[in-house]
This record gives C-alpha cells, structure tokens and sequence, in this order.
C-alpha cells in the first residue's frame, strides 16, 4: 500500500482513444476547466490507438501545455493502451476516463479527491450513468441500468465489483504500477476491483459523482445507422464533416446468438 499523501495530492488524467475525433475535444474542454481544488493538475494523458479519424486534429485544437498526446499508429487495444498509462502517469493519483463520456460538472475532479484517501481506498469508482432515454427502448434499457445500480450500491454495502467500470475510476500511484491489464479484457470492473483488495485496500464507491456516456459517434450515414443500431435511435449530423452519431443508452448491445460477447456498435469497432 502506499505511504499516506500529507500534500496537495498532484494527477494525472489519462485517456485511451480510437477514432474520437466527435468526442474527445469535448471531454479536454471539460477537464482543463475543472476547479482545480484540493489537487494540483499535472497532465493529461491522450495515447490514441491507431485511430485513422481526426482524432489528433482534435486533441491539438485543445491548446493546453498539460496535454501530452500520443499518436501511435498500432493497434494495441484498450487495455494495452491502458497499461502504458498506468505506467506512465506521474501524479500521485491517477484518473482514467474513456474518451466518449461528459462529467457535467466542474467540480467532479475536485469533490472526488476530496472523498479519496489513497492510503485506505487506493481505488474509487462513480455513477456510470446513460444520457436521459427518448423513445421506448431506451427507457426500457435505463430502467434495467437502475435495476443494476440499485444492486451496486446494496450488495455488500456497496462493497463490490459493480461500481468500478473503465469509463470513469481513480486511483493511487503506487496500485497503478502494480497493475497489468491481460489482452481482450472484457470485465474491467471486476479486474481493477479485486486487484485493489488484493492489495490490502478498502475501494471506495462514489454514487454522488456521475459520469455520463450514451453517443455513439463514426457512422457515415443515416442509413447505415438505421442498419445497425435500428429506426428508433435518436440520430443527427455529426460536427465531423460526412459522419453522424446516435444518441443511446448505452454504447453496448447484445449481437447474435446467445452467449456472444457485446462490442461496440460503432461503425469502426474500437473498445
């Protein structure tokens, strides 16, 4: 476990992307904007993995000295991605966030360092939350995601896996090094969280802080999009000339038979 941080704790965001180019310069936005209270902003972390979009235009356009992009054009997946970050970031703490998610709040990084004791947590998890459903489905499909998060905050006193996705988790330095992501992983929660109490800590769910996600962007057409994630999907022109996006609940849905694993209805599947 780590030594207790008696100082204004510094960190380090860090965020894998694959073809991004709709999203992530929202998110830096966000983040260079944050009420830096509490913790002291030391970087930022892009590593883009091979992505074939704008996604570099995009990152540039965000001019901030705390930016350190990386363009590499191999494809290592997420958690190859991930792991680079792990052993790269120089904060104290270090927050990872999927590239496609929106905090909505300018004190998020603020009032989740305040509740983060790295010596006893060493990991904490947040809200993962859907953007609001319009049509039917999607109403459906937030009200099983509530039936989940009714579950992640109950189970065990909250004591579990469930509140620890790879869209939005905190944690110490010295828990980071220690961490190897295996190649394909598909349950991250469960990864992060287990590795934590192996690690001696207590990780520490926070249900007040969300993050939202639900755009799925890269689609080139309103065809292909009524093609693949069906005519109910709320869609629109993307601010990516020649590409448009669906709003949905959730980024993830169940294709072909029983048993096969849920990928990212993306046109250009990443992570």
């Amino acid at each position: 476990m780590s030594a207790k941080i008696n100082h204004i704790p510094s960190l380090s965001v860090g965020i894998p992307a694959y073809n991004e180019a709709a999203n992530i310069g929202r998110l830096l936005r966000e983040i260079v904007a944050q009420e830096e209270s509490g913790f002291s902003l030391l970087e930022i972390l892009v590593l883009s993995d091979g992505s074939t979009d704008g996604t570099k235009a995009e990152v540039e356009a965000v001019t901030d000295p705390r930016i350190k992009f990386t363009d590499s054009r191999q494809r290592l997946g997420k958690s190859g991605r991930v792991n680079q970050i792990l052993q790269r970031g120089r904060g104290d703490i270090i927050l990872l966030l999927d590239a496609d998610i929106t905090l909505r709040n300018s004190r998020f990084i603020s009032e989740a360092v305040a509740g983060f004791d790295p010596e006893v947590h060493g990991l904490s998890g947040f809200n993962t939350t859907p953007v609001p459903g319009r049509t039917f489905v999607e109403r459906s499909l937030n009200s099983s995601i509530r039936i989940v998060e009714t579950v992640r905050r109950h189970w065990n006193n909250g004591l579990n896996f469930l509140g620890y996705r790879g869209s939005g988790i905190m944690l110490t330095k010295t828990l980071a090094r220690s961490l190897k992501l295996p190649e394909n992983l598909v349950t991250d929660d469960a990864f992060y969280f287990f590795s934590a109490l192996a690690a001696g800590y207590t990780p520490r769910y926070r249900p007040d802080l969300r993050i939202y996600y639900g755009y799925t962007n890269g689609f080139t057409s309103e065809h292909e999009i009524v093609r693949i994630a069906g005519s109910g999907a709320e869609r629109a022109r993307s601010s990516r000339k020649g590409t448009w996006y669906v709003e949905h609940p959730t980024n993830r849905v169940r294709l072909g038979g029983e048993g096969e694993r849920s990928r990212d209805i993306r046109r250009e599947a990443g992570f």
